[in-house]
């Protein structure tokens, strides 16, 4: 449709009234906004959500490794760490080390060593413990034992110490203990009374109820001249070491009661020899010869009863 321009006296187009509106309110033509929306366009409907691991509708992907965003995994550049070594199947996997024998027996020995030969044991102990330690640092962990031959060395060297520490102590007792024994005997040695003694009574009363002691030598008595007619006589002699001779008349009966701790015993003719000597018994004389009960106590030595004549 076209109009005179009053101006130029051309025509003029004129635009028709679509309805626009003016610029800044809707953006769109009034008709169009008042018009309903059509019954046959369904509402938008929502994005269901992805499931873990797919891929992103329309989003480049890396299969081949050379498209997306640089090839890397889900479009990532790739990652400058290396990757995972893969898990070993069930059964599988790395070799443990090997326990090296001679850590075991370096133990073994070590431990034995308090018991039994501890100067030979703990020496075998320390050297084999020595050996494995050196084996097991230079096999690049093949062989496995370490603690068990640290341990043995350790053992070991205490073991030697304490058999050192007690042989220095025997060597110290030794030198003390040998001089001071040495000299203990010989004041004891100087004290006892070494006898060469014979006592020859001339009456019954000198020896009936006595005890007569002696602390070593060669003791004789003599009761051969003694009356013991229809009499009993009691009396006891005691010698230390050495040895005792008893002489009594032919017709007493004797009752004797001897102990020796190691010797020898003559009873009219009967010998006993040997240690813990113990002798009760009744040698008969004639009917009125009289009795002597006596007693006899030797610690070491000869002991001799007899008849004189």
């Amino acid at each position: 449709m076209t109009t005179p321009n009053p101006e130029s006296g051309q025509p003029e187009a004129v635009q028709p009234d679509i309805g626009l509106t003016p610029a800044g309110e809707t953006g769109m033509p009034q008709a169009a906004a008042e018009q309903p929306m059509p019954a046959s366009v369904a509402p938008t409907q929502p994005v269901p959500p992805l499931a873990p691991g797919a891929a992103v509708p329309g989003a480049p992907t890396a299969a081949t490794g050379d498209g997306g965003w640089g090839g890397g995994p889900s479009g990532y550049p790739p990652s400058p760490y290396p990757a995972a070594a893969a898990p070993y199947p069930p059964g599988y996997g790395p070799t443990p080390p090997r326990t090296d024998d001679k850590a075991v027996w370096s133990l073994v020995s070590a431990i034995a060593g308090f018991v039994l030969c501890p100067l030979v044991l703990h020496v075998v102990g320390l050297v084999l413990a020595n050996q494995s330690l050196r084996d097991i640092r230079s096999s690049g962990g093949r062989l496995g034992g370490e603690g068990l031959a640290s341990t043995a060395r350790i053992l070991s060297i205490v073991g030697l110490v304490l058999y050192g520490a007690a042989l220095v102590l025997g060597l110290l007792f030794l030198l003390i203990a040998v001089p001071l024994g040495l000299i203990t005997f010989g004041t004891v040695a100087g004290q006892v009374q070494t006898e060469q003694l014979t006592v020859a009574p001339t009456s019954i009363s000198e020896i009936d109820g006595q005890r007569f002691q002696h602390d070593a030598g060669d003791i004789t008595y003599d009761l051969s001249d003694l009356d013991f007619t229809d009499r009993t006589v009691q009396t006891s002699i005691d010698v230390g070491a050495g040895s005792l001779l008893v002489e009594v008349p032919e017709d007493v009966t004797v009752v004797l009661d001897a102990q020796l701790g190691g010797g020898e015993l003559t009873v009219f003719g009967d010998q006993t020899d040997g240690v813990g000597i113990d002798r009760d018994q009744t040698f008969s004389g004639t009917p009125s010869g009289g009795t002597l009960e006596l007693e006899v106590d030797m610690g070491v030595g000869e002991v001799t009863v007899d008849r004189a004549g």
